[in-house]
């Protein structure tokens, strides 16, 4: 025999508390994503971080990202005469022909990264963050419209 019961429902407040829970967390990982994007943008471009030349000693293909290859090549700094020296041979990724120079730079968590120099390459790396940083925004004002509905 069946038990005849009621439905069990959520309040419509605890509806809207949960909802702009949602919102609010997607607000603050599109936030995080922004930074993210603006430290690594300025690295590249050469805003942050210690830039310093390097000659380039051997390149290698890789296996990248979507069945792509990369190409990593080993640099070293080079001394004030212009010949490559100084400790040890880093990484970087970036197709340069060996024996050539180009600028790195440190980012704040220790990784090489080619500096670019092309104006095209600049703006879109630091336009790039307002991507997140507009959706955010976007989440932001859903959250609170979600929480209060009727002051909006």
């Amino acid at each position: 025999m069946k038990r005849a019961g009621r439905k069990r429902t959520t309040s419509p407040s605890l509806q809207r508390f949960a909802s702009g829970a949602g919102f609010a967390t997607v607000t603050l990982l599109l936030l995080g994503a922004t930074v993210y994007l603006a430290v690594v943008g300025s690295v590249t471009v050469g805003l942050i971080g210690e830039s310093h030349p390097v000659r380039v000693a051997e390149c290698e293909k890789r296996p990248g990202g979507r069945g792509g290859e990369q190409i990593w090549c080993g640099v070293r700094p080079m001394e004030a005469g212009g010949d490559a020296g100084g400790p040890g041979e880093q990484t970087v990724r970036f197709g340069r022909q060996p024996g050539r120079t180009a600028d790195v730079a440190r980012a704040p968590w220790g990784e090489c990264v080619a500096v670019e120099h092309d104006l095209a390459s600049k703006a879109g790396l630091m336009l790039l963050p307002a991507i997140p940083l507009m959706s955010s925004g976007i989440c932001a004002w859903a959250a609170v419209r979600a929480v209060r509905p009727a002051e909006f």
